[in-house]
Parts: C-alpha cells; sequence; structure tokens
C-alpha cells in the first residue's frame, strides 16, 4: 500500500521503524517519461534524506551524488525496475561531506491496471560496515586495487588475532561465515563459525578440526581443505611477528582435478599395457588349437596316397592358416577395443559357412583324441561381428574338447523369438557350480588333479567373455560335474538380403529362398550357358538350360516340366528374339511367366524398347548379386520392381 505523504496517518511509525533497521524507506511516483518523484519517504541514512533515485536526478548533486564508478551498477538497476523486475543492487554514494557509504538497494516496482508502471517501493540500508575492509574511496591506490580484485582470498590479523581486513576472495571463500568478517572478529571464533557452516565442514570431529586450523595458524603452516562441494581450498598461514599475521586461501581444484585427471591416465595406460601383455600371451595359448589342426593335417598329407582325399586335406590345412591369421587378427582386436579405438564390425551373414569353418578347425582334433565332434547345419543369418563371433565359440569348442576325454561335442542353434542361440555341449568332465562364474576371470584355473594335466593360461573365457559383451551377445553355462557343460551365445538374426554382396557364401541354396525354384535359363551361348546353371543350382535353384526355343516347347510337353522363372539372351541364333519366345512360352503354359532379358547390347534405343514390353533387363556380363536380388523381386516381391520401373 502507497500513501502520500500529507494524508498518511502511519508515517511517523514508518520511522520509527526505518531507524530501527538503520534504512531509509521510500516510495517513488514514475512519470510518463520514466522519472523519479518523491510520494514518500521514511528513516534516515546517516546524513542521507533523499532517496538516491531522486538526488541522481538532481542537477549538480548538492545532497549526495553515486559514486562515479558504480554509476552503471546503479543504472542497470534501474533499468529492471523499469522493466518491472525486481532489483537489488549493492553501490556507493559519495555524501555532501565527502564520506563514502556502501548501500543496499532493494526496490519492487508496480503497475496500473494497463500494465504501466506507476511507483517504486524500496529501502536503502547502510552497509558500509559489512563492506568495511572493501569500501575504498573512489580514488583507491593501485595497492589496494590490487588486494580488493586479487584471486587469492587474504586476511589480515592483529598481534590478538584479531581480523584487520580481509579482500571479496577470501569472503567468496567463506561465503557462509562472510556477514561475520569484521574487523574486531578473532580468528577462533572465524573457525568456529566455519566449523558450524555444513557448506565448509561436514566432518564429525569440529573441534579437532578448529585445533588443527588453530595450531597451523599460531605455527605459521599451510595445509589443504577439500570442501563439501567438491573444492579444495590451500590456506597459508603467515605470521608477520609483532605486526599480527595473515591467512591466504587459494583455489586448487583445477589443479587437483588436473593431478587425478594425470592419474586416470597413466592408471589406464599401465591397465593397457599389462591388457597388452596378456594378449601377447595369450597369443600362445589361442594359435595353439589351429596350429595342432595344421600339424596333423600335414602328417596325413605326407602319407595320402589318393589325390581327392589329398585335396580335402590341403583345403582343411588353408583353412587352418587363415583361423590362425583372423586369431592373431582378433587378438590385436580385442586389445585396441580395450583402449576404446575400435568399433565391432557388425554385418549380417549366413551361420552355416561360419559353423563349416568351425568344423574344419576342429574336426581333425577331435578324431586324434577319438571323440565325436558333430556341427548341426543352419540356415539362419545373423547380425555380428564374424570373426569377434568366431574367436568366442572356438573357444567354447577348444574347451570342449580339451576337458573331454570320450564321447561327443556337438554344436547346434536354436532359434529363440528374435535371437539364435547357438550352444557348444560336450560330455566332459563338467564345472561345479561354485566355479561357474570365476572360470571367466582372468588367468583362473579350476583346482584339482584332473584339470592341471589340461592346463592353458587361463584367458580364453575371460577374452571369450569380453568379446561376448563387446558384441553385446548374452554369455551362459550351465554344467553337471561328470555329465558335461553347455555353453551358449545369444545372436540377433539377421536379413540374407542386407549380407554384403562380397560374401562368397551368399548363397540362396543356405538361405532358403530359392531351393526348389524352378528356373529356364536361354541361351545360345553355351559357355555362358553352362556358367549360369551352375551358379543357379548351387543356389538351391532346379535349372533348366536350353539353347533355343524349340527345346523350350519338347522340355515342357515331354517332361511336365514347367518353370516358375524364365531367364532369355535377347539376341537369339537365326533372328530370335529373347522377348518374342518369352510371349510364346506364357501363351503355351497359359501363365504370366516372369522372364528377365539378358543382353550385352547397351544400346539407349533397345533398353527402352525391352523395358517398354515390360521386361526387366540385365546387362551383360551379369552380376550375380543383381541377378540374385532381381530373381527375388520377381517371384516374391514384384511390387518392388513396378516401384523401380522409370
Amino acid at each position: 500500500m502507497v500513501y502520500d505523504s500529507p494524508r498518511s496517518p502511519n508515517i511517523d511509525w514508518f520511522s520509527v521503524a526505518a531507524s530501527l533497521l538503520d534504512c531509509l524507506s521510500y516510495a517513488l511516483r514514475i512519470d510518463e517519461e520514466g522519472r523519479p518523484s518523491t510520494i514518500w519517504h521514511a528513516g534516515s541514512l546517516r546524513e542521507l534524506t533523499t532517496p538516491p533515485a531522486t538526488f541522481h536526478t538532481m542537477s549538480g548533486g548538492r545532497v549526495a551524488r553515486i559514486a562515479e564508478p558504480d554509476i552503471a551498477l546503479f543504472e542497470d538497476h534501474w533499468t529492471r525496475l523499469r522493466s518491472g523486475t525486481k532489483s537489488v543492487e549493492e553501490y556507493r554514494i559519495i555524501l555532501a561531506s565527502g564520506s563514502t557509504c556502501w548501500v543496499r538497494d532493494a526496490a519492487t516496482p508496480f503497475h496500473n491496471r494497463q500494465g504501466v508502471l506507476t511507483e517504486v517501493v524500496g529501502s536503502v540500508q547502510d552497509i558500509t560496515k559489512t563492506r568495511a575492509t572493501t569500501a575504498l574511496a573512489v580514488d583507491e591506490s593501485p595497492l589496494q586495487s590490487a588486494f580488493r580484485q586479487s584471486d587469492t582470498g587474504m586476511a589480515f590479523w592483529d598481534p590478538d588475532d584479531r581480523l584487520v581486513m580481509s579482500n571479496p576472495k577470501f569472503g567468496e571463500f567463506f561465503y557462509p561465515v562472510s556477514a561475520y568478517l569484521e574487523p574486531g572478529l578473532t580468528y577462533q571464533e572465524f573457525l568456529e563459525r566455519a566449523a558450524a557452516a555444513a557448506e565448509i565442514f561436514n566432518g564429525e570431529d569440529r573441534e579437532a578440526w578448529v585445533a588443527t586450523r588453530r595450531a597451523a595458524h599460531a605455527d605459521g603452516g599451510s595445509g589443504v581443505i577439500l570442501l563439501p562441494d567438491g573444492r579444495y581450498l590451500e590456506i597459508k598461514e603467515q605470521n608477520l611477528g609483532a605486526s599480527g599475521g595473515v591467512t591466504l586461501i587459494s583455489d586448487l581444484s583445477a589443479q587437483r582435478r588436473g593431478e587425478l585427471a594425470l592419474k586416470r591416465a597413466k592408471e589406464l595406460a599401465e591397465t593397457a599395457n599389462a591388457t597388452k601383455s596378456r594378449f601377447l600371451r595369450a597369443a600362445n595359448h589361442d594359435i595353439r588349437q589351429p596350429l595342432a589342426s595344421l600339424k596333423i593335417l600335414i602328417y596325413s598329407c605326407m602319407t595320402e596316397e589318393d589325390e581327392a582325399h589329398r585335396q580335402d586335406l590341403l583345403h582343411a590345412m588353408d583353412i587352418s592358416a587363415s583361423i590362425m591369421e583372423d586369431i592373431l587378427g582378433v587378438l590385436l582386436q580385442v586389445g585396441q577395443l580395450d583402449a576404446g579405438k575400435i568399433t565391432p564390425r557388425v554385418t549380417n551373414f549366413q551361420i552355416a559357412p561360419f559353423l563349416e569353418r568351425i568344423r574344419i578347425q576342429f574336426e581333425h582334433q577331435a578324431l586324434e583324441k577319438g571323440l565325436v565332434l558333430r556341427v548341426l547345419p543352419s540356415q539362419a543369418t545373423v547380425v555380428s561381428d564374424r570373426a569377434l563371433l568366431e574367436r568366442v565359440v572356438s573357444n567354447f569348442v577348444a574347451n570342449a574338447i580339451r576337458y573331454t576325454s570320450q564321447g561327443k561335442i556337438l554344436v547346434g542353434c536354436r532359434k529363440r523369438g528374435t535371437h539364435l542361440r547357438l550352444e557348444v555341449h560336450d560330455s566332459g568332465c563338467g564345472i561345479p557350480d561354485e566355479h561357474l562364474q570365476t572360470i571367466f576371470q582372468e588367468f583362473y584355473q579350476i583346482p584339482g588333479e584332473h584339470n592341471r594335466r589340461k592346463q592353458g593360461l587361463g584367458l580364453g573365457l575371460s577374452i571369450a567373455q569380453r568379446i561376448a559383451q563387446i558384441l553385446d551377445h548374452p554369455l551362459a553355462v550351465s554344467s553337471k560335474p561328470g555329465k558335461g557343460s553347455t555353453f551358449s551365445l545369444e545372436i540377433p538374426l539377421g536379413d540374407v538380403w542386407k549380407s554384403q554382396i562380397d560374401e562368397a557364401e551368399i548363397t540362396e541354396a543356405i538361405g532358403g529362398q530359392f531351393v526348389g525354384t524352378r528356373v529356364l535359363v536361354l541361351e545360345d551361348d553355351e559357355f555362358l550357358r553352362e556358367t549360369l546353371a551352375n551358379l543357379l543350382a548351387r543356389w538351391g535353384v532346379d535349372v533348366r538350360q536350353v539353347g533355343n526355343a524349340d527345346e523350350i516347347s519338347s522340355l515342357i510337353e515331354e517332361d511336365g516340366w514347367a518353370p516358375d522363372l524364365l531367364l532369355a539372351d535377347y539376341r537369339l541364333r537365326l533372328g530370335a528374339r529373347g522377348t518374342d519366345v518369352a510371349v510364346s512360352v506364357r501363351k503355351q503354359l497359359d501363365a504370366n511367366l516372369p522372364c528377365i532379358v539378358m543382353t550385352a547390347e547397351t544400346d539407349p534405343a533397345l533398353i527402352k524398347r525391352i523395358k517398354a514390353e515390360n521386361f526387366p533387363l540385365l546387362i551383360k556380363p551379369i552380376n550375380p548379386p543383381q541377378l540374385r536380388v532381381m530373381m527375388h523381386n520377381l517371384l516374391f516381391e514384384p511390387e518392388l520392381l513396378d516401384q523401380a520401373a522409370p
């Protein structure tokens, strides 16, 4: 509520209240130009009886004036009020007597119903005592300015350990007790108040903390305190003899964070170095498996007289050498993965060739030990890093052979929703329940005479687990002592069509897309016809090949064999065209037989004519991945061809 001074019956009580609070209260009217005029004021502030906003607008500043360095602060204060925002600002006033007074001006703006600023009500409080150590004259000396602006907190104490003066930074470091930092405050009182502030000390024994700091102050020592907010403050105490003493406070937080960062970096470097050493030692264990297979294969190859079997052995030797190369590469990859330098190369790939590599790698080792290794086929496609995944599964199979004295090892897959569960079963000695988790620790060996005869370095399962975590493939193990063990991985199922086109093992015979599909190849070039037929056969296609249109009729009529798809060369002998043959075959079958036209010609007019007749076109030489995709679209998703048509 605002009162004009002539009508206010409470103005005297306002004056009494303001005097008790040692402040000057005021209400100002703001005209249309934004200029203030006094409605009322109550109380007094030393020599000041006029609100600062009023005398600041008076010419000449006969009553008082805002200190020159603080005019900008004051004007920002009033800019906030004019914008309708409450504001509190501290600044200096030069009184008529020439003395300087620090004040805290707090005010609230009021608006009329139209939202226009009409009045400002506030109070001005004398805070000179609080700012006694920093309220310097406008013309302060360079030494005083350096003291006030220093980033080091400084407090001077007289011979009786009473505060003489402190700079603003000292108050910032001990802001919870800054209101008590007035001349005359004893060092003991300062410590006790600091210890009582949760922002400075949150330990259990406050008295011990105070005693320690008090002793350091008396002896001129130094130390570091850790504040609850994580800051490190270094406190240096200097004894000035008969002149008293000085306390210096510095913020060491950045330095300490740097030291901690260097320490962590050193620890990471040491860990990386130790990891590298472990992996180099692990190579002795990991390469031993394919190397053992290679030795057996070489020995067998030297005495083998059957050429066909000899070729099989050479092929297996090549696979073993390839596996050793992959293992070395994976060891390096895992070391780099630990250093955060490599991301797994995740792709879609078919699991059947992957399982075949596992079989070739370990089959001879199993036979040498009198074991049966059975790898069940699977047509599934998975999403993983093939090399890293092979590293994990190879470890499982190698351990199964090592710890199985008789019986068999079974490798197979089960579909579980959106994942493929790859399992390795053995009929070995098994693992006691208390060791099922610890077997994945580095260098861990299951105690017992039975296992000591088969010891490796104890790194295989640890590496396998870490690779599984990198690939995000859940790893599980179950076992019964004397009955055997099962290790398994959960691998996301993938899409064969997203596999890389340079992967030789991507075949329709494995993927199952074209198994049993009947395809007729019409090509007058015998060599190209045979090559294309062999390619389709590897894809699981039931393929028939002919060199001219006459052979097609007899094939359909006499053999009763009807194609699901026709691959026709465009230009045939005797002027025949593949598109015409396709139309004729459709009539003979009375069906819209899908047909792909092949040609080596690149004449734009010819290509346009073939497409105009609605025949998908392949330009020779035939690209197998492109042919595979086009066959898939024609047979299973013909709408994709419609969308791609120009």
